[in-house]
């Protein structure tokens, strides 16, 4: 059985996978509960297409919504390390 958050995700990728980065747009995603997942996706699929500081920003978005979400944080790192900025922040 698939949780809320799972059904979220695949619906994110599907998405994706259609309509690319532009389909991940708070309008077509976000709940108020799983607004941090929204900018961390676009994130995780800009660094997919090779734009790390777009991607940063996204990261930045979404740490900036919850502080403590790990994979963000993982995740801006990767996208300052690979834009060059690895000792920002």
């Amino acid at each position: 059985m698939s949780t809320q958050r799972e059904k979220l995700i695949e619906a994110a990728v599907e998405l994706l996978e259609r309509d690319g980065v532009q389909s991940l747009s708070a309008r077509n995603l976000a709940t108020k509960r799983d607004a941090v997942l929204v900018p961390h996706l676009r994130g995780l699929a800009l660094l997919a297409e090779r734009r790390p500081t777009e991607a940063a920003f996204e990261f930045e978005t979404a740490l900036g919504r919850a502080a403590d979400f790990t994979p963000a944080a993982f995740s801006l790192a990767v996208a300052r390390r690979r834009s060059g900025d690895a000792k920002k922040g």
